[in-house]
């Protein structure tokens, strides 16, 4: 899982800095930035993202948007069924937070398997 977590966190971040003329004017946080040019890749919520138990704010990734080399990398992630139900309560998913940092969520509990932890 943390290889997992390392790829689609780097990933996320390289997409970040290879767009930073874009973003370099811009007040938002980098998740948000990412999401200005890539919407498809984040699960849609009301607020745009949910709250974790750290009162941590996550962006969920719908791995199946993400490229498939990416994906192909990728173990879980796949929220279940796919239904917001499975995003809503956390079922098997990846988070980022607004700095980037990547996270992975299953059985309902958040899984703080950070790299560097």
């Amino acid at each position: 899982m943390k290889n997992s977590i390392a790829v689609l966190e780097e990933f996320i971040q390289e997409f970040y800095v290879g767009n930073f003329e874009d973003f370099s004017s811009s007040d938002l946080s980098k998740v948000e930035l990412v999401k200005t040019k890539k919407k498809e890749w984040f699960y849609n919520t009301k607020e745009g993202f949910v709250v974790d138990s750290g009162n941590h704010a996550l962006y969920l990734i719908v791995k199946k948007n993400l490229p498939k080399d990416i994906r192909d990398q990728l173990v879980g992630g796949d929220a279940g069924e796919g239904t917001y139900k499975d995003y809503f309560t956390l079922n098997d998913v990846y988070g980022v937070t607004s700095d980037l940092k990547v996270y992975y969520c299953s059985n309902r509990n958040w899984e703080y398997r950070r790299l560097n932890k």
